[in-house]
């Protein structure tokens, strides 16, 4: 029996067509997903990038406040040393203090727990 719509072998050039059609919708997928994950990596990056970018103003703020008052200190600590008629700290009137020996504990020939103990070196300064 003969239907009435005969099958008819779709041409070369269709199978062609539906080929390309598949093929476009996996590279337009493919290319949509490749431009999502770049998009979605610069937003991070900007938005790390900013932060640390906000911490290192914060940091210099803070570095800037510091010599501000470190500076100021330094200022009024020259102003209280020149009103109250101080002496100027110069190397020729430095005095140098040598270091005392060690005692010996009269009586005792052996050290007590204390002397044991090496006491750590200060410089006597001016």
């Amino acid at each position: 029996m003969k239907s009435a719509h005969p099958r008819r072998w779709d041409p070369t050039w269709r199978e062609h067509l539906i080929w390309w059609h598949q093929v476009s919708t996996g590279l337009a997928i493919v290319s949509g997903l490749a431009v999502l994950s770049v998009y979605s990596w610069t937003v991070r990056t900007q938005s790390q990038w900013s932060q640390h970018y906000q911490v290192w103003q914060r940091l210099q703020r803070h570095e800037q406040q510091f010599l501000l008052t470190q500076e100021s200190i330094i200022n009024s600590l020259r102003e209280i040393a020149e009103r109250s008629d101080m002496v100027s700290l110069v190397p020729e009137r430095t005095i140098e203090v040598p270091i005392a020996p060690p005692r010996r504990v009269s009586g005792q020939g052996q050290n007590t727990p204390q002397q044991a103990k090496a006491s750590p070196f200060y410089p006597v300064g001016y």
